[in-house]
Order: C-alpha cells, then structure tokens, then sequence
C-alpha cells in the first residue's frame, strides 16, 4: 500500500478539512485501487507529480463533488473504473 496525501509535511489547520484526507492505493499485480476519500483539487494536483498513481479503479473525491477528481487528475490516474460514495438526493446536490 501506498499513500499519497497527506504528505510527510503536510500540516493540518485548527480545524478539519476535507485536505486532511487520507488518499491510499492498493494493488495486487496489474490491478491497482485508489481511494480518494475528500481530497480536492490542490492535494490532486499535488499527487499528479507522484509516481506510480495510475489506477484501475478510482473512488471519486468528496462524493463526486466539484472540488475533486478534476479533469487533470482523472487523466493522471486514467482509472478503467471509477466509483462515486454518495447517498441518493442529499442536499450537497453531489455528484456533480
């Protein structure tokens, strides 16, 4: 297992926020899977500088928001599959 946020210097705020994710990839010979729990677009683009984060399935970021899982990340990861964590007509109007 790898894991990709937060980094090694990352430094929380007083409060949580959804960049205090933990982003883990599992593989198991040619299958990879990487879980993007609430990770947005600044630790995405972060992790596009990493080795080693292509994937064959995703977890969407923050529930298919549309502060995660940008254009640029899902072509670094350039998953065959892709789900998205999200509860029929909640009121964030997730996924978007």
């Amino acid at each position: 297992m790898n894991l990709f946020a937060p980094f090694p210097n990352y430094q929380p705020g007083p409060e949580p926020t959804n960049n205090d994710s933990h982003v883990p990839r599992m593989s198991s010979g040619v299958t990879a899977v990487l879980l993007e729990d609430d990770a947005e677009a600044p630790v995405e683009q972060a992790m596009l500088a990493e080795p080693g984060l292509a994937s064959t399935l995703l977890k969407v970021g923050h529930h298919g928001s549309v502060t995660s899982t940008r254009p640029e990340f899902l072509a670094g990861v350039a998953p065959g599959w892709a789900v998205i964590s999200c509860w029929l007509h909640n009121h964030y109007g997730h996924p978007r």
